[in-house]
């Protein structure tokens, strides 16, 4: 049976970039259905071993960082599920911190959660930093369950 679309069920991955600032933006200035809910999802790669290893020397500095780094993640995504709670009062708004690879963790989410729709921001990296660095959004979108947007950072400079 297919969902009615009162029920519309959005997860909303972030980052701490203009882009994902950009796509909580662009979703808070649209109209949504009562009952829609918002799933604020902020993924936490893991830290890597060389930079693990490289700071154990100084393991209070390295407790301290780490623990920074939590911290600010939560407040970046209970802030972005805050907004979108006020920019849109009638929807069920929840934010969620993850740790893993990133499309990993997105998919998987999605997957679990049933989402309708996944919204996210691009870098709009190109060339070689595309090539090196990858795409967060385009292997969300080869992989996804569901439909995704990609709202680019630059998308207000284009009418």
């Amino acid at each position: 049976m297919s969902k009615g679309m009162e029920s519309v069920k959005v997860l909303v991955a972030i980052d701490n970039s203009r882009s994902s600032q950009e796509a909580v933006a662009c979703l808070s200035e649209r109209l949504w259905y009562e009952g829609t809910e918002f799933l604020v999802v902020h993924v936490l790669e893991p830290v890597s071993t060389e930079y693990a290893t490289m700071y154990m020397t100084y393991s209070s500095t390295y407790s301290r960082a780490v623990a920074e780094r939590l911290c600010d993640a939560e407040k970046l995504a209970k802030n972005s599920a805050d907004f979108i709670k006020k920019k849109v009062p009638h929807a069920r708004v929840q934010s969620l911190l993850l740790e893993g690879p990133v499309k990993d963790c997105l998919i998987e989410k999605a997957r679990e959660w049933q989402a309708d729709f996944i919204i996210m921001g691009s870098q709009g990296r190109t060339g070689l930093s595309k090539l090196l660095l990858g795409s967060v959004a385009e292997m969300v979108l080869a992989s996804s369950p569901c439909s995704v947007e990609v709202i680019r950072a630059n998308r207000m400079a284009h009418p």
